[in-house]
Order: C-alpha cells, then sequence, then structure tokens
C-alpha cells in the first residue's frame, strides 16, 4: 500500500492550505492515499478556533469530500495550546 503525507505549515498567509490542498490531489494520482497535515501558526488561533466551533463549514466539506471522493485524509493541528475546552 503506497500512502503520501503532505505536511504544510501556514504562517504567512493562508494560500499555503490551497496550495498543499492542490498537492494532495496531485499525489492522489499515484498514491492509494494522502495524509495531509496542516499547522497553523498562532496569528491564525482566530480562523483556528471558528474551525473548532464548527464556523468553517465550507473548508470542513471540502475536507470531508476529498476524503469521501479521493482518500485523501485531513488534520488541522495548531502549532500553539488552543485554550481549555478546545476540541
Amino acid at each position: 500500500m503506497r500512502v503520501a503525507i503532505e505536511i504544510k505549515y501556514l504562517s504567512g498567509s493562508l494560500d499555503g492550505l490551497k496550495q498543499a490542498i492542490v498537492q494532495s490531489i496531485f499525489y492522489q494520482v499515484r498514491y492509494r492515499f494522502v495524509m495531509s497535515v496542516f499547522v497553523i501558526a498562532e496569528k491564525y488561533k482566530d480562523t483556528d478556533l471558528k474551525g473548532a466551533n464548527e464556523e468553517e463549514k465550507d473548508l470542513e466539506e471540502i475536507f470531508q469530500d476529498l476524503n469521501i471522493d479521493m482518500n485523501i485524509f485531513s488534520h488541522i493541528v495548531p502549532a500553539f495550546s488552543p485554550g481549555p475546552n478546545i476540541k
């Protein structure tokens, strides 16, 4: 089984998110499964908290579609402590 892993640190802009998604789609052509890990810098803490509170539905649906249709699994990881009671 062939697996590709894409890790992207998002610090300068969130354009890296789009680039990593496209890169993951390219990987999917050669690999059966692709794991995309997005590490988010603290300057995007508000965006991360919106995602944790299910306020980023569009992005969530894109990740879900990539998972179901293309075996691309995405995970967002904060590079900071998000605080108590944050999933």
